[in-house]
């Protein structure tokens, strides 16, 4: 993405959104990961909205992995699944 400034605001709004569920590292790891997947895929100008939408949606399921099999908050690598897509 073109404008690293819209990424940090990305970065730091789901960082607020998921604080005490996955850590700042994991954030950062799945908007890194969402911006690669997205670069090329949609125009520039839509980037930021499908970043956060993709990376929150990875990372409410890592969320609620760590809830449900009781990690806490230490869980610092996020793999994203496959199957987690825009719809």
């Amino acid at each position: 993405m073109s404008n690293d400034r819209q990424l940090s605001d990305v970065v730091v709004r789901l960082q607020m959104s998921y604080a005490g569920s996955v850590s700042a590292d994991a954030v950062n790891t799945v908007v890194n990961g969402a911006e690669r997947e997205l670069t090329g895929q949609a125009p520039s100008a839509a980037l930021p909205e499908l970043i956060h939408r993709l990376a929150s949606e990875r990372l409410a399921r890592l969320a609620e992995d760590v809830w449900v099999h009781g990690r806490h908050e230490h869980v610092r690598v996020a793999q994203p699944r496959e199957d987690v897509g825009l719809r």
